[in-house]
């Protein structure tokens, strides 16, 4: 079956991988949010997660910085995700959005363990530990939105 909102190019890519192209590209969106926001936080907060700082005390402050980072990013991901890479309809508007901020909630959950782990076990500096929390976040979001929030 193939979808009408489809170019006539896209409908002869199978439907998953032209969902993954657009929730790369929408993805890379909603991370260049993350990057701005927590970036941003620490230009106007170098003292508070100075990497001269122990390694538990910078990993705490940064995992504040990444929680108001991931906010707009995942609202701007449950936009667009929404009306551009999946199709809207398995569930109510409310019933779908309580589904992705459940989803959202567990991949932040390992992204922040993971961005922990980056930088007290690594010692990794902290671009790379956000790095690393928006990527397996990433992981987690697209499996759970392609299942179990939107229609497949």
């Amino acid at each position: 079956m193939t979808d009408p909102a489809l170019s006539p190019y896209h409908q002869k890519m199978p439907r998953t991988l032209v969902q993954l192209l657009k929730y790369g590209f929408f993805g890379g969106l909603s991370f260049l949010i993350f990057i701005i926001v927590s970036e941003g936080i620490e230009l106007l907060l170098p003292e508070w997660v100075s990497e001269s700082l122990p390694d538990a005390v910078r990993s705490t402050r940064l995992n504040f910085i990444q929680t108001a980072a991931f906010i707009p990013a995942n609202l701007f991901a449950f936009w667009s995700n929404r009306n551009f890479v999946f199709q809207k309809g398995r569930h109510r508007p409310g019933t779908e959005f309580t589904l992705f901020m459940v989803c959202v909630t567990l991949s932040y959950i390992g992204g922040i363990l993971a961005s922990r782990y980056l930088v007290e076990i690594y010692g990794w500096p902290n671009f790379l530990a956000s790095v690393g929390f928006a990527f397996s976040s990433a992981l987690v979001n697209f499996i759970a939105r392609k299942f179990l929030v939107f229609k497949a």
